[in-house]
């Protein structure tokens, strides 16, 4: 028997080669199988769903009940919602509660430093601020972090702040930074 198949198997894999139609035989109690064509160097990669292939059963619904005519009019139940603690995700801010320290083009920075950071020549002193990407729109909280330098100097970002907008590690993306307002 094994060495039947084997003979089956290579007879199958010359009629592909050849882009011959082949044609297998059926074993008792088996499902048809359909024919493939394929010319030249072309084959098809998926076979087409018949009447006799399996498909998947829907799932129940919340509570038992089957999916479908039987929940018709029935409210799905309310879901608790739980306000994002993300950390360095930015809030709603106004132009009152921010000011706007300038624009700089960023690295990213030491990434075995954890947190939401910008390492900026824009600030004086450590402060709250928030970030957006010029290029994308996304914006970030962040600590504003001194370091020396001209104001047009480059500043470094940390790993976190740049996933959070969706930077690509590799960029230098230019950053609009912001300060929050003293109270």
């Amino acid at each position: 028997m094994p060495g039947g198949l084997l003979r089956l198997g290579a007879l199958a894999g010359a009629g592909v080669l050849a882009g011959c139609v082949l044609t297998l035989p059926r074993l008792p109690g088996s499902r048809p199988v359909q024919q493939a064509t394929c010319v030249g160097n072309a084959c098809p990669t998926a076979m087409v769903a018949g009447k006799d292939t399996p498909h998947p059963k829907a799932r129940p619904a919340i509570g038992g009940a089957a999916a479908g005519a039987a929940d018709a009019g029935r409210q799905a139940p309310a879901v608790a919602t739980v306000p994002d603690t993300s950390a360095g995700l930015a809030g709603p801010t106004g132009p009152a509660a921010e000011i706007t320290l300038g624009r700089t083009i960023a690295s990213l920075g030491d990434v075995t430093q954890p947190g939401f950071w910008l390492r900026t020549p824009l600030v004086e002193r450590r402060r709250a601020g928030r970030v957006v990407w010029a290029q994308g729109g996304n914006s970030v909280a962040v600590t504003l972090i001194p370091i020396p330098g001209d104001k047009g100097a480059g500043s470094r970002i940390s790993l976190a702040a740049m996933k959070a907008m969706e930077i690509p590690l590799t960029a230098l993306p230019e950053l609009i930074v912001h300060a929050r307002a003293a109270p």
